[in-house]
């Protein structure tokens, strides 16, 4: 019985693995939406994702129909 209980949570384990395999490279960070403009300039918004990858700091810019994904 306890073999058995065993077995299927190893088995889950192995296709909560795949699973996560299967998204590719992530980069846990944050999504902002940012603004742009200065003094007399119309404001334009983006957004940005920011997050760290080999121990340097980086941002990446998102379209908007990508950041619902992203998120």
């Amino acid at each position: 019985m306890q073999n058995k209980k065993i077995q299927k949570l190893e088995d889950k384990i192995q296709k909560l693995k795949q699973s996560i395999a299967e998204l590719g490279s992530l980069r846990p960070g944050s999504v902002t939406q940012q603004i742009a403009g200065g003094p007399g300039r119309k404001p334009r918004k983006y957004w940005q994702i920011s997050y760290t990858y080999k121990m340097r700091s980086r941002t990446d810019y998102l379209r908007d129909d990508l950041v619902e994904a992203v998120e």
